[in-house]
């Protein structure tokens, strides 16, 4: 799962946003990724079974 912001800054919401879309599709790993930021920002996201 890619999940693409552009935003200020990622906060916690976001996080638990994409952790929730994993649970919701079944997938295990995710990517979070910020253009919005001076600098690209991106977080993986794994789901814990």
């Amino acid at each position: 799962m890619v999940e693409i912001k552009a935003m200020i800054k990622l906060e916690d919401a976001h996080l638990a946003q994409g952790l929730n879309y994993l649970t919701a599709y079944n997938f295990d790993i995710g990517l979070l990724i910020n253009f919005g930021a001076c600098k690209l920002e991106f977080k993986r996201l794994f789901r814990k079974l």
